[in-house]
């Protein structure tokens, strides 16, 4: 039987790309730190401007940042990182 799932967007496959390098970034700076929103946020920021086009850096900061989830009081960097990844791969929870 066909797979008649739609094939990923070029920014649903960018962004999972932009979530992929947050979480390698946050496991290899600091990952027993306390995580912060404004850490999530900055992430996304650096992700954009070193990876997108200038025309489309915004709006590649911009889609990381709706797709990252909430920081929970009790997140490590390295939690957080450990959450994106499963989302990065589609699980739920």
């Amino acid at each position: 039987m066909a797979d008649h799932t739609p094939a990923p967007s070029m920014r649903e496959l960018r962004t999972r790309a932009g979530l992929t390098w947050i979480a390698d970034r946050l496991t290899t700076e600091q990952p027993d730190e306390p995580m912060t929103g404004e850490a999530a946020k900055m992430a996304a920021r650096l992700y954009a401007l070193e990876h997108a086009d200038s025309a489309v850096a915004n709006g590649v900061m911009w889609d990381l940042r709706r797709a990252l989830p909430e920081v929970r009081r009790t997140d490590t960097r390295d939690t957080y990182a450990a959450r994106l990844r499963l989302l990065v791969e589609g699980v739920t929870a």
